[in-house]
């Protein structure tokens, strides 16, 4: 570690009560899986996986969304970033302007939202349990995802 990394420790935000409390309740219910096993809920379970994530997060979310990197007709931009907020990752303004924040700074531990320089559970959960405000928040929405706040069927 070096003293740059050691001077740039992460300012610690106040816990999210209610982020803890839903992904414990999610946790605590897929305990129950065990006991209610069917071949049809893990096939159905596999198939929302792969719809929700690969197709509404990975395709829509990041790809179609974030870098724009394809176009498809608005029906179905729509229909994919309905699927996106289906996965419960936040809405695709939310998302969208994050990921771009990331991409802005990713060389900056202060100013990345999700820095893989703070740990590895920082940069896949802890950030959601501790947010820091001045990422996510209605001026920065406005400044990292002004294409979609000018969409009227995402920005609702």
């Amino acid at each position: 570690m070096t003293a740059k990394q050691l001077q740039t420790t992460p300012t610690r935000y106040p816990l999210d009560w209610a982020a803890v409390c839903f992904f414990t309740i999610v946790h605590a219910l897929a305990l129950l899986a065990p006991w209610f096993f069917s071949w049809s809920a893990l096939v159905t379970t596999l198939f929302l996986h792969w719809l929700f994530g690969s197709i509404g997060i990975c395709l829509g979310y990041h790809r179609l969304l974030s870098h724009r990197s394809f176009q498809v007709p608005k029906w179905l931009e729509y229909a994919i970033a309905l699927i996106g907020a289906l996965a419960l990752q936040g809405g695709p303004i939310f998302w969208v302007a994050g990921h771009r924040l990331h991409h802005a700074h990713t060389e900056d531990v202060e100013q990345d939202p999700y820095s893989a320089k703070r740990g590895f559970w920082w940069s896949h959960m802890l950030w959601i349990f501790y947010p820091n405000s001045e990422f996510f928040n209605y001026e920065q929405y406005q400044r990292f995802a002004p294409d979609l706040l000018a969409i009227a069927f995402i920005a609702g």
